[in-house]
């Protein structure tokens, strides 16, 4: 179809949001529960990750617009239609 990303797009999306492979498995955890809210601790006990590296993955995306980042946790931003379909 016409309107999907391209290859370009693709890389220019994966390279600029996802400095390392941790961030990439995170927003994997997040994007199979779109509405629920997890924990830090949740998510360095799924990933069996540092906080630190949870942290830094969490701040990665929430820069991209994917996630918030709140008190209460970590979820997924409601995306719009072009940057849901790049991480489909």
């Amino acid at each position: 179809p016409m309107d999907m990303p391209s290859d370009t797009e693709i890389q220019t999306f994966i390279v600029s949001t996802f400095r390392s492979v941790w961030a990439l498995e995170l927003v994997q955890i997040l994007r199979n529960s779109p509405t629920r809210q997890f924990s830090r601790s949740e998510l360095i006990e799924t990933l069996r990750a540092s906080d630190s590296v949870v942290h830094q993955g969490a701040r990665s995306l929430m820069a991209a617009g994917m996630v918030v980042v709140d008190d209460e946790g970590i979820r997924m931003h409601d995306l719009d239609k072009r940057s849901g379909d790049l991480l489909d």
